[in-house]
């Protein structure tokens, strides 16, 4: 079909269904502007993948030459804006976040489409609810646009309304090379974490519990979804070394250390407003999604993959908003089609000039949350721009921004570490600052898993004993760490103080290293929001320690 036609038919289309996706090209573009005004609004996840897709465009490899806690399907992605930004020579930060929102606009146009091919796109206002609910997502986590959690719901999201396709109606026709790239494109969102790969079998699980069989398991996005999962373990298979280092080192650690105590997961709830508000949410959702559940069979998988990102989210130790996304929007989803629902029933017993009223109304509701999103959204992005100041912040006396420390005391291109619990605040400011990352650590978490095994302890448990926390530890940390402070390649290191600080100075040889080699200059930290919101800033509640090379 030409695009003359397709336009055609969307002019076709009445005018409800045209206002509502005017609606959602406005969230779309909104997102759009505020990103490219505001690089520093990228989430510090994102930033760090683009770092590591640089360093595999470099000949780097994941895991031997740099840690990471996660599969590499993100750093593969975040190869495709490195390569275009070093070719085009074009800022590598914009370059991503445009990658990620023509992804997402890719991604919101398929979802409308599959919508209207169930009995869902028979109802004007369900469509429109529907293509409002995919493009507010991004809006709604506009701070954690492009990590990891977002980049699920944009990669698997249309492979999971084909699955309900084929599963709720016989005999429907979709374009099989679409239905193949959905699968492929499923299949490498499927490992963006390891746990990420019981989604597919759940999904499953839901249509079979729902209908009492199998969706057709011999379709083209199946084998798609296959060949996306096949993906990393050739590449593993390809690469011994990383393979070895990954499957032995890696998994282990990530494995064995829910086994220790969770000091995080539920008691976001209480601490962080933002994310009570969703569950306060999700329960009126719940409620109405049982009773409407006769309407539309999509209720029913949207429901099981809300309550499948609410275990997640109580089950993974970051808990931060980023975490929420997975809980958070399919209950949109399910939100949009019972506000259509009900609509279409109003519009059904109203009049002419009752449904001028409503239609009114449901504008103004669009516009003042629109209006509401600008108004938090862009005054929020300009407060993550690093600070500038000629204040020495050793004169100030009190902790000081981090970027006034690099600002004074290193340059373009020089080395600098971060190690701390999160990603921030290294990311994105070394990206954009122009800063060098040093491996293996591009930053902290895996030492955070290490730390809370208490493997420097002097009697370590039984388990722990020749451990791959143990080989880890001894490898990354007492050999390759202690050698890059020793051979003084950071200029800068940031150390947070607490926990990380101490688990890294019961290590004689990186102890050793650091006193012989940097002298302590002060402390710095991210005081220009407060302690309780917004979470995506979390990870910089604590002082770090500035170590300064001695020239």
């Amino acid at each position: 079909m030409s695009l003359a036609s397709k336009i055609l038919e969307i002019g076709r289309l009445p005018v409800e269904s045209r206002v509502l996706l005017a609606a959602a090209s406005l969230c779309l573009i909104c997102c759009l502007a505020l990103l490219i005004a505001n690089p520093y609004a990228i989430a510090p996840e994102a930033a760090l993948r683009l770092e590591m897709g640089r360093l595999l465009l470099a000949g780097l490899l994941p895991y031997r030459d740099f840690i990471d806690a996660d599969p590499p399907a993100m750093m593969f992605l975040a190869t495709i804006p490195a390569l275009i930004s070093s070719t085009c020579h074009l800022p590598i930060v914009t370059t991503g976040l445009i990658c990620a929102f023509a992804l997402t606009v890719a991604s919101v146009i398929t979802c409308i489409y599959l919508i209207s091919k169930s009995e869902l796109g028979k109802n004007p206002l369900a469509l429109g609810c529907f293509a409002v609910a995919c493009a507010a997502i991004s809006n709604l986590f506009i701070f954690q646009f492009a990590e990891r959690e977002h980049l699920l719901i944009i990669l698997t999201l249309p492979y999971m309304l084909t699955r309900w396709l084929r599963a709720s109606s016989e005999g429907i026709a979709l374009p099989l090379p679409l239905t193949a790239i959905l699968g492929l494109a499923a299949g490498l969102g499927f490992w963006l974490n390891l746990q990420y790969l019981l989604l597919p079998l759940i999904v499953e699980a839901a249509f079979l519990l729902q209908n009492n069989k199998f969706a057709r398991l011999r379709s083209p996005e199946i084998l798609g979804c296959l060949l996306g999962l096949s993906i990393i373990p050739i590449y593993m298979t390809l690469h011994k070394t990383v393979c070895q280092i990954y499957c032995s080192l890696i998994v282990p650690l990530w494995f064995n250390n829910f086994s220790f105590p969770m000091d995080d997961h539920v008691k976001y709830l209480d601490c962080s407003p933002d994310l009570r508000i969703y569950f306060y949410a999700a329960a009126m959702v719940y409620i109405a999604s049982l009773a409407l559940r006769k309407e539309t069979s999509l209720f029913y998988p949207m429901t099981i993959l809300s309550l499948t990102g609410f275990i997640f989210f109580i089950t993974d130790k970051r808990g931060g908003t980023a975490q929420a996304i997975l809980l958070v929007a399919p209950l949109v989803i399910n939100a949009s089609i019972v506000v259509a629902l009900a609509a279409g029933k109003i519009s059904r017993w109203a009049n002419r000039r009752r449904k001028r009223i409503f239609s009114a109304f449901g504008l103004l509701l669009l516009a003042l949350g629109l209006g509401s999103w600008g108004s938090w959204a862009f005054p929020t992005a300009s407060l993550l721009r690093p600070a500038k100041t000629k204040l020495d912040p050793i004169q100030a006396g009190q902790p000081s921004e981090f970027s006034i420390w690099l600002d004074k005391f290193s340059e373009p291109g020089d080395c600098v570490i971060f190690l701390n619990d999160t990603i921030s605040p290294a990311y994105p400011l070394t990206l954009l600052s122009g800063r060098k990352p040093c491996p293996p650590f591009l930053w902290g978490y895996p030492i955070r898993l290490l730390s809370d095994c208490h493997i420097t302890e002097k009697e370590l448990p039984e388990e722990l004993i020749n451990s791959p926390q143990q080989i880890f530890d001894k490898t990354y940390v007492n050999e390759q760490l202690a050698k890059l402070v020793q051979e003084r390649v950071p200029k800068l290191m940031f150390i947070q103080q607490g926990r990380t600080e101490d688990y890294l100075r019961k290590h004689e040889s990186f102890n050793h290293a650091l006193e012989e080699n940097y002298k302590p200059m002060g402390e710095a930290n991210q005081i220009k929001l407060q302690k309780t919101e917004p979470a995506f800033i979390s990870g910089c509640w604590y002082s770090f320690t500035v170590w300064l090379r001695e020239d």
